[in-house]
């Protein structure tokens, strides 16, 4: 068996080396071969290469399906070549021989494949468009079409640029055919426009003078070719243009249909009669102006042709939908007015035409309004037959009732006068209640200053003013007469008369007085004989002073004090006349006093002052205070008798006065008092940006026909439009007044002009808001720049009449503590140290040390927080009215709290509120009583949480508490709260809706009216619960001030004193919460700054929501350490 095997392996070897040896034979001629193949096969793929080049598909008569297969045969010889490359090329690897790849071949693929792509493009393009060309026209959809134009444009003109040496017609060819279509494009689009309607498709028509039918089937791309539209693409392309440019107008048109389809008239029940009124009108005029500007932008357009008619009549619906709406409202506002004033029967006996006229127009107006509640839609409703013409007939109607209405008024007021100082719904209430005269009783005191109550017999009401004049001056004969009698019984002269006639009668007696002791000195050349003139008027001031400390009735004392005022002003006069060594009548100094003199020939009283006389005008303006008549401290300040010289001399040249300065400075109040001192009614409007010229008007018509005087606080407030038209009514009076008339032309009427009468303004220069005055209405009035007066001066002369004794020492001691508390205390908006403040603080005083005589009148280191008091003397009166006063307003780091009388009554009504006693509450609760009973107005300022709120609460129920307990000193407490900053100012003090001209009352003007009427001696006090600001808070200051008067835009005029309170809330306590409020300060970041109140609260009522029971939390105070308070702080 091996031995065999050995025989064949040699075999097998010998055939190996036999066969290598062949090889080597043959080697040489397959190589040789090989490389003959290589050359023949480099040629056959030049001569593919230039046969494609000859007689490839290049141009577009071939067509793309030809040449799209001529392609995919050449490119199938060439995927033959590339396979006999490659099996050339590995043959020739088993030699060493490298072959290279083909560029031929290389460059015929890149060629094949270009081709390829022009050729598809080609293809995609004749087959979109022969689709297009056949399809109906109104189908086509533009927009794919444009985007597939544009993408094989992009594609194929790449292609020129990478292939631009080859010249291949299929590329422009098939290029230009896109370029063409595109720029067909446009007329594509045109045609397509929906916009396109009929009239739009015969002016295409008429341009290519052809007929066809758009709509048609057979109407498609190929046909517009065929008429040739692209040779009018650019008059084609304007009608499209003008189509959509109507299509605006068409849609716009359609718009304001759908528009006044639903819009709705707001028709509402009216005072439950039957009655409707209409009440919304601004979705109806907004709609009517958005659509009105519409049509007229239609109209401006030169496309509007197609449509005028439409236009035209939509012009003419709308601008009739606004006259009926305007007529209306105007019909509605007139018939509301004057439907309120035929209700009564006294009214419609006094105006009986008038009456069945408005029951003419009221039958129609009803009518018409019961057919618009039916059907509200705003074009229908207004579009009734006639309705435009009957309300114009209503209209007419109604103006010549109201021209009626206005005469019988007008005719009413010229037969008294001062029914110009009441509002048209006063004085209708009273002619409306004609039969009952005592209707006019509440209405008086706005037509007599101190005149309360009437006792009506017979007489008219006429006569009252002529009875109050007779009577005062009667009264005041008979008093000088009896004063001659008591010279030296002044005390009880005093008692027998009334205030206003004992002042006067008094002003008189020593004006006779001192005219005499000066032609008696000067005849003498003595002036001591002015020093025992002096010496009288101090032993008079003297009785007075004991008079005022002994027990007298609230009237007395009000007529002794203002007495006394006056009497001092006397005596200053005197001692300056002494001091500057005065013996002459006719000197200036005397001259220049406001002097009074009963004239036997003409059996009056006159009165003087420099060149200018008055004759005394006897209003009754009761027992009321004097002003302190301050001198001319120094040549840069105006003293009280230079104002009065002044505003004497404007009214001598007939001329208004016009007191300008900031406040505190007694503008208003120069006024009023010389109006007292003259007898002159005067009466105060505070202005304010509602007022209107028809208000100021009548108010002007009124002081003219009484011969009254006004004084318009903060008249710069009135709008500039209005202060135009006011300029020209006051110079109509002052013109008359010029020319002494006693009847003048002034609105439209002949009225009186009675000569005493007096137009006065006040401003405050610089004031946040104001208005400059026009030059014709500054020429009218006399300017007075008012400063501070001297206060000391002041506060001495109220202490005398106050009865305190050692007045100047007192006085200065005063005014030194308010000087010092401007200059030393911390600043304050809420700080007041000014002269009203002053005042306020004396007239306290002597209240407090009448329900207190065992104090001393002593003032003692009154700068001490807790002054020592001798343990034999009480505690002195001045000192603890001062600390009742101010400490209440004085923050904590000024003075330290105090004690007073409510204690107990407070602590029992702060516990049953459910609240914690603090000395800090029962503090404020204190201080807000005192100064309560020192104003009439209080404004309590605070942070939040800072117990306002609670303190008046607190208190009001204390005092509640203590009447209903018996206490006669105290009364129960009404309350209404309000927050100014949640109401308009119309609504906070009322204002006319003037789509109706319906007055309505405000929140505040409703409260004060109603307080007001109340008669019962309950306190009521009207609290602002709100920040303060000067858009509410500038109407406010003739009820804040000594005027105590409301006056509203409606003419009225409301008298009360309220309390005020400004801002809400409370306090909390605690040391764990301290303690968590200084972790929390500490170590947490809000992102909403959150007052620590507000965060006490929050914190406490998440802390009883998780401390309970169930949490293992018991509700036992312990201490806490700051560990536990920041666990619990993480908790909650």
């Amino acid at each position: 068996m091996l031995e065999s095997l050995n025989g064949e392996w040699v075999t097998f070897q010998q055939i190996l080396l036999d066969s290598e040896q062949m090889l080597k034979r043959h080697k040489e001629k397959f190589k040789t071969g090989l490389i003959h193949s290589a050359d023949e096969f480099k040629k056959k793929a030049h001569n593919l290469l230039e046969d494609f080049e000859a007689k490839g598909p290049f141009t577009s008569s071939v067509g793309h399906t030809a040449a799209l297969d001529q392609i995919a045969q050449m490119r199938a010889m060439l995927m033959a070549m590339r396979e006999e490359e490659n099996n050339l090329r590995s043959n020739l690897g088993i030699f060493k021989i490298e072959q290279p790849v083909s560029k031929d071949l290389q460059n015929l693929e890149k060629e094949l494949d270009a081709l390829q792509q022009v050729w598809e493009i080609t293809r995609d393009w004749e087959e979109s468009w022969n689709q297009w060309k056949t399809g109906c026209f109104l189908t086509l959809q533009t927009e794919a079409m444009e985007s597939m134009a544009h993408g094989l444009y992009r594609r194929l003109t790449r292609l020129a640029k990478e292939y631009k040496d080859r010249n291949w017609d299929i590329i422009e060819t098939t290029r230009s055919k896109i370029e063409q279509f595109k720029r067909t494009m446009p007329l594509i689009s045109d045609l397509r426009n929906p916009a396109l309607r009929e009239r739009h498709w015969d002016q295409v028509k008429d341009e290519v003078q052809r007929e066809f039918d758009q709509e048609s089937e057979s109407f498609t791309l190929e046909q517009i070719v065929q008429l040739g539209m692209d040779q009018h693409v650019e008059k084609i392309a304007e009608i499209s243009a003008s189509a959509t440019k109507e299509l605006a107008i068409e849609v716009g048109l359609q718009n304001i249909a759908r528009t006044w389809d639903v819009i709705q008239l707001d028709i509402v029940p009216y005072k439950d009669k039957g009655h409707h009124r209409l009440r919304g009108t601004e979705e109806v005029f907004q709609a009517l102006e958005d659509n009105q500007v519409a049509l007229s932008t239609m109209k401006a357009s030169r496309f509007v042709k197609a449509f005028e008619k439409d236009v035209d009549h939509w012009e003419r619906c709308l601008s009739l939908i606004l006259e009926v709406i305007e007529m209306v409202l105007t019909v509605q506002r007139q018939w509301m007015y004057l439907e309120n004033i035929f209700l009564g029967e006294d009214i419609r006996k006094q105006l009986p035409n008038e009456s069945a006229l408005f029951d003419q127009v009221n039958n129609n107006w009803k009518a018409i309004m019961d057919r618009m509640s039916k059907d509200s839609n705003a074009l229908r409703s207004t579009h009734h037959p006639d309705l435009l013409e009957t309300l114009i007939e209503m209209n007419t109607i109604l103006e010549d009732i109201q021209k009626s209405l206005d005469m019988y008024l007008e005719t009413k007021r010229h037969i008294f006068p001062r029914f110009y100082f009441l509002s048209n719904d006063d004085l209708l209430e009273i002619l409306g209640q004609s039969r009952n005269p005592e209707a006019v009783q509440p209405h008086l005191k706005k037509c007599f200053d101190n005149i309360k109550l009437l006792r009506i017999q017979k007489s008219w009401l006429g006569d009252v003013e002529r009875a109050m004049r007779m009577t005062l001056r009667d009264l005041l004969r008979n008093c000088r007469v009896a004063l001659k009698k008591f010279l030296n019984k002044r005390d009880k002269w005093v008692k027998d008369w009334a205030g206003q006639v004992v002042i006067t009668a008094s002003q008189i007696q020593w004006t006779a007085d001192v005219t005499k002791c000066l032609m008696t000195a000067k005849e003498r050349s003595d002036k001591k004989i002015l020093k025992v003139m002096k010496k009288k008027q101090v032993s008079i001031l003297n009785k007075y002073s004991e008079a005022i400390r002994g027990n007298l009735t609230k009237i007395m004392r009000l007529k002794i004090v203002a007495l006394v005022t006056i009497e001092i002003h006397a005596r200053d006069v005197l001692e300056k006349l002494y001091k500057s060594g005065l013996m002459d009548v006719n000197a200036f100094d005397w001259l220049s006093q406001l002097r009074f003199y009963w004239e036997k020939d003409v059996d009056d009283c006159i009165i003087r002052q420099t060149n200018t006389q008055f004759q005394y005008g006897y209003e009754y303006l009761g027992n009321s205070g004097r002003l302190v008549i301050t001198p001319l401290t120094d040549r840069s300040a105006v003293g009280m008798n230079r104002c009065y010289m002044t505003l004497t001399t404007a009214l001598h040249l007939h001329r208004g006065g016009s007191p300008k300065g900031p406040a505190g400075t007694g503008k208003t109040e120069t006024v009023k008092d010389l109006g007292k001192g003259l007898g002159i009614y005067v009466i105060v409007v505070n202005c304010s940006e509602g007022l209107d010229y028809k208000s100021m008007g009548r108010m002007y018509s009124g002081l003219a026909q009484t011969g009254a005087w006004g004084c318009f606080d903060e008249f710069n407030r009135i709008n500039v439009e209005v202060l135009s038209v006011v300029a020209q009514q006051i110079l109509s009076i002052l013109s008359a007044l010029t020319a002494n008339l006693t009847r003048f032309h002034f609105e439209g009427f002949e009225i009186n002009l009675v000569w005493s009468c007096g137009i006065f303004i006040t401003m405050n220069p610089g004031y946040a808001g104001r208005t400059e005055l026009p030059e014709n209405l500054k020429s009218m009035f006399r300017p007075i720049a008012m400063v501070v007066p001297d206060s000391t001066l002041i506060a001495e002369i109220i202490l005398f009449g106050e009865g305190f004794g050692n007045c100047k020492i007192l006085a200065k001691k005063v005014y030194t503590l308010y000087s010092l508390a401007v200059q030393q205390l911390s600043k304050q908006d809420h700080y007041d140290f000014g002269l009203r403040a002053l005042t306020s603080l004396l007239r306290y005083a002597g209240k407090k040390r009448r329900l207190q005589p065992d104090l001393t009148d002593e003032e003692i280191e009154i700068f001490h927080p807790h002054p020592p008091t001798p343990p034999d003397l009480p505690p002195p009166v001045l000192l603890l009215s001062m600390r009742d006063m101010n400490i209440a307003k004085l923050t904590s780091v000024d003075v330290p709290l105090f004690n007073a009388i409510l204690r107990d009554t407070i602590e029992q009504e702060i516990r049953e509120m459910g609240l914690q006693v603090t000395p800090f509450t029962l503090t404020k609760v204190l201080q807000l009583y005192e100064t309560k009973n020192s104003r009439h107005s209080t404004m309590i300022v605070g942070g939040t949480g800072s117990s306002k709120t609670t303190s008046w609460k607190i208190l009001q129920a204390s005092l509640t508490s203590l009447c209903r307990a018996g206490d006669p000193n105290f009364n129960i407490v009404r309350e209404f709260p309000l927050n100014p900053k949640a109401l308009s100012l119309g609504e906070l003090y009322g204002e006319y809706d003037l789509s109706t001209n319906e007055w309505t009352d405000g929140v505040l003007s409703s409260v004060m009216r109603a307080a007001c009427a109340d008669e019962k001696p309950d306190e009521k006090w009207i609290l602002f619960d709100g920040p303060v600001d000067t858009l509410w808070i500038e109407s406010m200051n003739s009820v804040m001030d000594d005027n105590k008067v409301l006056t509203l835009i409606n003419g009225e005029r409301i008298s009360m004193p309220e309390q005020t309170e400004v801002e809400p809330l409370q306090r909390m306590f605690e040391k764990l919460i301290n303690k968590i409020l200084n972790f929390k300060k500490d170590n947490c970041q809000e992102l909403v700054p959150v007052p620590e109140y507000s965060g006490i609260i929050s914190l406490c009522k998440l802390y009883s929501v998780l401390a309970t029971p169930e949490n293992g939390s018991h509700m036992v105070v312990v201490e806490q350490g700051p560990a536990d308070c920041c666990r619990l702080l993480r908790e909650c």
